[in-house]
């Protein structure tokens, strides 16, 4: 995929060597079908290290995602999710999450695969898996104990705690927040013209240097 890009539930723009990513479902919080799992999917792997310098990740109107909309494909147990959450990991150049409004369920560990993650003060974050009788996916059983320790990943993952922005990042589940809602360029630092080539395989404080293998 190259240039500028729409598909059902998905914005993809190019410019200065920033690739935005933008979920487009807004009437269902940006909730994710299992074709968009599959579209998201493709644009990571498109990604031109070198012509690309950074990825950054958002979510249309009020909210960044709503985890997998699991409304929209009723009786669907296979959708490349997984290689999904992988392959956002692996990606050779730097990441950053811009949350505003819910990131829940699959939402909020979409986020979390990312090196940076920036929340507006109306951010919402819930492992909320618990209250549809799932368990935790997109790599979240993976990097919520390594971010935050084991006990506070428990208790999100147990309890399906609501954490606002200014809550996680006292847990260091987020790089920062902002008022009201983070800027269109989400952190200074990370310009075209600054951000390195390839980034290192451990980015943030707290995170594994290796990858999930699920």
């Amino acid at each position: 995929m190259g240039g500028d890009q729409v598909t059902e539930g998905l914005r993809v723009e190019r410019a200065d060597g920033v690739v935005t990513v933008t979920l487009d479902r807004p009437h269902r919080k940006n909730a994710v079908t299992g074709d968009g799992w599959a579209d998201l999917l493709e644009v990571l792997r498109s990604v031109r290290p070198g012509e690309d310098r950074v990825l950054v990740l958002t979510g249309a109107g009020e909210d960044f995602c709503a985890g997998a909309d699991l409304a929209s494909t009723p009786g669907q147990t296979t959708h490349p999710l997984g290689d999904t959450c992988l392959t956002l990991h692996r990606l050779p150049v730097p990441t950053v999450a811009r949350v505003d409004g819910v990131a829940v369920g699959a939402g909020m560990n979409l986020a979390l695969a990312c090196d940076l993650v920036v929340a507006s003060d109306r951010a919402r974050f819930s492992q909320i898996f618990l209250k549809r009788g799932l368990s935790l996916d997109f790599g979240g059983s993976w990097l919520l104990p390594r971010l935050i320790g084991l006990h506070r990943a428990k208790e999100l993952a147990l309890l399906g705690t609501i954490v606002d922005g200014a809550r996680a990042e006292q847990l260091g589940l987020v790089t920062g927040w902002s008022h009201p809602r983070p800027s269109t360029r989400p952190w200074p630092a990370w310009s075209p013209s600054c951000a390195p080539r390839r980034r290192s395989r451990c980015c943030r404080p707290g995170r594994c240097s290796t990858t999930p293998s699920t």
